[in-house]
């Protein structure tokens, strides 16, 4: 798409063409100058998967958003339109919000209204707008006397906008599930895994979410169990654990197609 001169001979006439490189290979990864920076990038913008386009502002905020859809490089760019037309008559709006925030005396009521907005924007455009009020109101509130912590972390982490110090926070603001910020915070973790490294701290969140007794969502929780099962036979040659996994998972029920097959194979039950 980038090297084709239908997308870039039009594409340069209005837009800063920047390419990030994030590679697999431990050889490739040894060559990155500055891996820090790239890992704040991913936290920052809510990055889960490769390739991803970002449309932006200059000053970095995020307008369209996109990934590898196989379409012609003309149909592409009309997409680029719609969304840089629909996305920044979005961002707009929320920046109201956040003028309204920096005008306000009383800041909590606007927070509040952010917090509320972002937990239903999932990965909608001004994330990154509302997030940065939702922490502003945070730092306003350290002693949570206006009750808006566990719904912050929510809306948050719901967004995929919580960076690793917000998770952990999550996590700590309850240990117990209570509130399913902890199930929200191993969910996520299974979701930015990156190498295999990463599988035994995530295998240990699982194991502690599970201990908790408590889900708030069933095809979350299932997810990680499954996850946890194959990771476990797959990666980690561990056959007992995997096969601990998998019962959870099956105990659990409703177990899609593809989830019932890695079960039943590590359960070496019968497929048929």
């Amino acid at each position: 798409m980038w090297e084709k001169e239908e997308f870039t001979g039009k594409a340069v006439d209005t837009y800063v063409l920047v390419s990030l490189d994030f590679p697999n290979g431990e050889e490739a990864k040894a060559a990155v100058p500055n891996p820090e920076r790239n890992q704040e990038l991913v936290e920052q913008y809510g990055i889960e998967g490769y390739p991803t386009v970002l449309l932006m502002t200059p000053e970095g905020e995020v307008f369209g958003r996109s990934g590898y859809t196989g379409a012609t490089p003309e149909d592409y760019l009309a997409d680029v339109l719609t969304q840089r037309t629909e996305g920044k008559a979005a961002l707009a709006k929320i920046k109201e919000i956040e003028t309204a925030f920096e005008a306000a005396e009383d800041k909590i009521p606007i927070v509040k209204k952010a917090i509320a907005q972002l937990k239903d924007l999932g990965d909608g455009i001004g994330g990154e707008t509302l997030a940065k009020i939702v922490r502003k109101g945070l730092e306003l509130d350290p002693k949570d006397k206006a009750g808006i912590k566990i719904s912050a972390f929510t809306a948050l982490l719901a967004s995929n906008q919580a960076t690793a110090d917000e998770s952990a926070a999550a996590a700590a603001a309850d240990p117990a599930n209570e509130h399913g910020l902890l199930e929200a915070v191993t969910a996520a973790k299974l979701n930015t895994l990156r190498e295999l490294a990463d599988l035994e701290e995530f295998l240990v969140a699982a194991g502690t979410l599970f201990d908790t007794g408590k889900v708030h969502d069933k095809e979350v929780v299932r997810d990680v169990w499954v996850a946890s099962a194959f990771f476990c036979k797959q990666y980690l040659d561990k056959p007992e654990d995997a096969k601990t996994w998998a019962q959870r998972a099956k105990d659990m029920g409703d177990l899609n197609d593809r989830q019932k097959e890695v079960i039943k194979e590590i359960l070496g039950e019968d497929p048929a």
